[in-house]
């Protein structure tokens, strides 16, 4: 078999995933770099944009928001080219850039494509941006209560457990942060 096989793809795509899971930033940085470049080395569309999520995800969450735009632009891009919408990553870059206002007309875009294209795990991301904009303000109730979907049950956004234990402390759920402090 070629090494750009589907399977290896899959494999790769698996390994992100596992990383994810972990909270191993370190090795998601690592495997997502490797798919994005094998990707672009056979011109593979779909593992590409796999692997742009993975890579912006992990660059959002180590604080390099330049390399996590560009990821997240470039998926956005192949997502337009091929007649799809995709506004999870512009969504988190106005969380973390603390933009109020793009991210409530962001989180209605996700919750709209979520539905339309039957793709709920969306919504967690949603919740994600909604809680690290009412943590930058200062509204730990409402960044507490905006996960909407339970974290628990979600294998793709483990990393949000730290702004939850936040939330949860500062708004005074001190036995809920416990538990997710053991979550994590």
């Amino acid at each position: 078999r070629s090494p750009g096989s589907l399977e290896r793809f899959q494999w790769l795509a698996a390994a992100c995933a596992d990383a994810t899971i972990l909270v191993d930033q370190a090795r998601l940085d690592e495997l997502a770099q490797r798919m994005e470049s094998e990707a672009r080395q056979y011109g593979a569309v779909l593992p590409l944009t796999l692997a742009l999520s993975h890579a912006g995800l992990s660059y959002l969450i180590a604080g390099y928001l330049a390399e996590a735009e560009r990821c997240f632009l470039e998926h956005a891009a192949i997502a337009e080219a091929r007649g799809r919408r995709w506004d999870i990553g512009a969504l988190l870059m106005a969380a973390w850039r603390g933009q109020s206002r793009s991210v409530q007309g962001l989180l209605e875009a996700v919750a709209s494509e979520a539905g339309r294209e039957g793709q709920g795990y969306q919504l967690v991301f949603a919740d994600y941006a909604r809680c690290v904009i009412e943590l930058g303000q200062g509204r730990y109730d409402a960044a507490y209560a905006s996960f909407t979907t339970a974290v628990e049950d979600s294998s793709q956004i483990k990393f949000v457990l730290p702004d939850l234990v936040e939330a949860a402390q500062r708004s005074g759920h001190h036995a809920a942060a416990g538990q997710t402090l053991a979550q994590l």
